[in-house]
């Protein structure tokens, strides 16, 4: 009769165990090796930082160019 208890409870809390959903924590997605090296090798990664870097440098011409309007009083 014991046997029978401790069967069934062990069997009670493997199924209350085993169903439970599956929770995996959600990978980042990340660039390959090989994709980085491409980048690299082809001036994709320069090229993109040249592009960044172009568009600040406007964005600040633009702001200055307004603050020295406005300083002048045009």
């Amino acid at each position: 009769m014991r046997t029978t208890s401790l069967l069934m409870a062990f069997m009670v809390i493997a199924f209350l165990t085993g169903c439970k959903p599956a929770t995996q924590p959600e990978a980042k997605p990340t660039s390959s090796t090989l994709n980085t090296f491409i980048e690299g090798a082809t001036g994709k990664t320069a090229l993109d930082a040249g592009k960044r870097a172009e568009e600040t440098i406007r964005r600040v011409s633009a702001q200055h160019e307004t603050e020295l309007n406005e300083a002048l009083g045009e």
